[in-house]
């Protein structure tokens, strides 16, 4: 017997992503998540990975914290700012750098 369509729930997933834009010739493609804090504000947070780490960043809109990483993006490019090791944490078996 044929099961009806509408017995199976579907489910759907949307993802957003974001644009981190060092210049025009370096972007780079994260993910977006939006959220609310134990107060009850809205933040939004990105991840991008660029050039062998993570960049990490949360804001109250998506143009504060896009506009944060941008900077960040080009600091790490063009300043190579985790040359120096920095103030670190160890986050469940991954070293964090603070910088």
């Amino acid at each position: 017997m044929k099961k009806n369509s509408g017995d199976r729930k579907k489910k759907i997933e949307i993802t957003e992503l974001i644009l981190v834009v060092a210049d025009k010739e370096r972007c780079f493609v994260g993910l977006l998540r939006r959220g609310k804090d134990e107060d009850g504000n809205n933040f939004v947070s990105g991840k991008v990975s660029v050039k062998e780490g993570v960049m990490i960043g949360r804001a109250e809109t998506e143009t504060k914290m896009t506009e944060q990483l941008d900077i960040v993006c080009r600091l790490k490019l063009d300043h190579d700012l985790h040359r120096r090791k920095g103030k670190t944490s160890m986050i469940m078996g991954t070293e964090y750098n603070h910088n």
